[in-house]
């Protein structure tokens, strides 16, 4: 578990290096440049809606992929290799307790295989039968594919914060309309990033009222206050429908 949150915040800083380091588009390739999206939100906004807006899925579950997919390599190699027979050893070690507390890629595989209910490697190791590379590659981005969208749907029925952001966007919707809007319309950028910001908005208390330090008036949905009603953003809302 430990070296997938380090591997996650190797990725995340890494990430961050490209997007801040200014390369111009010839540098690096064109696929890369257009997956990238200047969101602009605050800093406090919640990296699950973060990551929804543009249509990724967790950080984590990129890692667990790629390892179900390396241990599907692994089962088809070939049984004369040195790599797939200190494998199958250790796996079997693992499935009888033969060493306490093992660690390595052994236990921390079993414990994705788990987590996304894959049987397949219980029943090779059982049986001996396993599916085909191409089998298992769509088996697995399936299984990840639907208990990110369960996690998903989990956490935006229980979190209050996801009230409205849930109604605009969705996990399997990919990149949110409004910034592929932004693309062919830079000039209204601005205006996209308003509506986005307005959806991410949370609630930091469980007061029924709140008091609007931009305008001194009481608001019980801030999302609302300002779409409708506060005078500071009077001048915004005027542009918007305008443009």
């Amino acid at each position: 578990m430990d070296r997938t949150l380090q591997a996650c915040r190797t990725l995340r800083s890494s990430a961050l290096g490209l997007i801040k380091s200014g390369l111009h588009p010839s540098v690096i390739s064109i696929d890369t440049c257009n997956r990238i999206v200047r969101q602009g939100l605050p800093r406090q906004t919640r990296s699950d809606m973060v990551n929804a807006l543009i249509g990724w899925k967790s950080a984590e579950s990129y890692i667990d992929e790629r390892k179900l997919l390396f241990l599907g390599k692994l089962v088809l190699m070939k049984d004369s290799m040195l790599p797939k027979q200190i494998f199958l050893t250790r796996a079997m070690e693992f499935k009888y307790n033969c060493v306490k507390h093992q660690l390595g890629f052994i236990p921390d595989i079993h414990r994705i295989l788990v987590n996304y209910r894959l049987s397949d490697f219980d029943t090779y190791l059982s049986t001996g039968h396993f599916p085909t590379y191409i089998q298992w590659k769509k088996k697995v981005k399936v299984a990840v594919q639907e208990t990110e969208e369960s996690l998903w749907r989990f956490r935006t029925q229980i979190d209050k914060d996801f009230k409205f952001f849930s109604r605009i966007h969705t996990l399997s919707k990919g990149v949110h309309p409004v910034w592929t809007f932004s693309r062919k319309h830079p000039l209204l950028i601005e205006q996209c990033r308003f509506i986005v910001n307005l959806c991410t908005l949370t609630r930091p208390y469980e007061e029924p009222f709140f008091l609007c330090d931009k305008c001194g008036r009481f608001f019980g949905d801030i999302t609302i206050h300002i779409v409708l009603s506060c005078e500071i953003f009077q001048s915004k809302r005027d542009k918007f429908w305008c443009d």
